[in-house]
Formats: structure tokens, sequence, C-alpha cells
């Protein structure tokens, strides 16, 4: 087995306990690096003051101000019903005025669920989410209540950055916690590397029926 087989590029965790919330912060902590210069969000539900709540996404752990700060292009994808689409308004207002670079898309038709990160530099996707947690307070908040959610963590081999970083979040007793980790070896998958998977379905996303948020 080479080395590149054993590299261990995928990860899933299991959130189960308060107030650890390892989807936001390896959301947060990718953009943080620096390892890209462009990001996808994908979420059913952009919870920013929803139906009078104080909660707002834009400040959690200061998103708003991280991406803000690394400079990134985040285009966002939702919704899954129109009762949400003010509080998308509202999370996208928020972030403008904190400084972020975004465009927030609608699906037509709504009914969007797919939750969905990938970070890129350039056209190269470099390091990505897929699973069950949504940009709400019992998902992407560490207080009160929380859901239970599993989220899938993948980036390509070849970026040095994000492995080395990954690794270090990994270190310790940072993960008290369920964390299953393994390779991904595009020999049995068809031939298929992570970064063109990731690039597949970032541009099926972006290529499908969307429209800039009004």
């Amino acid at each position: 087995m080479s080395n590149k087989e054993r590299n261990l590029a995928i990860a899933i965790i299991l959130r189960n306990q308060l107030p650890v919330n390892r989807f936001r912060d390896l959301l947060v902590g990718s953009i943080k690096t620096g390892a890209g210069n462009k990001a996808l969000l994908c979420s059913g539900f952009f919870q920013e003051n929803y139906r009078g709540s104080s909660y707002q996404a834009s400040q959690e752990i200061n998103f708003g101000r991280e991406v803000a700060k690394s400079k990134i292009q985040l285009d966002t994808v939702g919704i899954h019903n129109g009762v949400w689409k003010q509080s998308y308004r509202d999370f996208r207002d928020n972030m403008t005025r904190l400084g972020a670079n975004i465009n927030c898309y609608y699906k037509n038709g709504l009914k969007w669920h797919a939750k969905v990160f990938i970070l890129s530099q350039d056209d190269d996707p470099v390091f990505g989410i897929i699973g069950s947690s949504n940009i709400t307070r019992t998902a992407f908040g560490s207080i009160n209540s929380f859901n239970y959610e599993c989220d899938v963590i993948i980036w390509p081999d070849e970026c040095k950055l994000i492995d080395e970083w990954f690794d270090e979040q990994m270190r310790g007793n940072n993960f008290p916690y369920e964390v299953i980790r393994a390779p991904y070896d595009p020999e049995l998958n068809n031939g298929i590397s992570v970064r063109d998977r990731l690039n597949s379905l970032k541009n099926e996303i972006l290529d499908s029926r969307i429209t800039l948020l009004d």
C-alpha cells in the first residue's frame, strides 16, 4: 500500500454533546487557513433573527468577520421553503455589513435540503464538508440545545496545508466523541479523485436552476 493510499483524507464526525461543535469550527477554521479563495456553502436554512430569535449565524465565532478577513468569495445556495427567505436575506445583509464578499442564491422552486461546504483555490477544491448540519442555532451554534448531526469531511491528499491543519485538529483531546477516519483510494472509485468528485459536486450545484436572492 502506498503512502498516498494510507493518507486519512476522510473523516466522519458525529456531534453528540455540548459545547463542542466541530462542524462549525472546521468550516470556519478551513477558511482561516488561507488555503482557498472561494467557498460554496449550501444549507436548507440560514438562521438570522428567524421569527424574532436573537440568534445570528453571521456572528457565530465571528463567521462574517472571518470571511471578510480571508477575502474569499463566498457563494451560498438554499433554501428549503419560503418561510426562511427573510432570514436568508438578513443573513446575507449582515454578512455584507461585516465586510464579507458574498453572493446568495436560492434554488428555483425551493425545497433545497442538501448541506454542502466546498473550499477552493480558484477552481480547485481543497476541502469539503458534506452532511447533516444546517446553518442554524441547533447545528451551527454551541449553546443550549443541539441536534445530533453527522458530517463527512473530505479533502485532496495533495493539499498539504489542509492535511497538516486537520491532523492538528485531531490531536490530543480535541475530539472527545465519535470520529472515524479513512483513506480515499481513486482506484477503488472508478479512478475519480477527491478533487474531481468535489469539483463535480460544486459544478452540479452552481449549474442547477438557481437565482440570485433579491
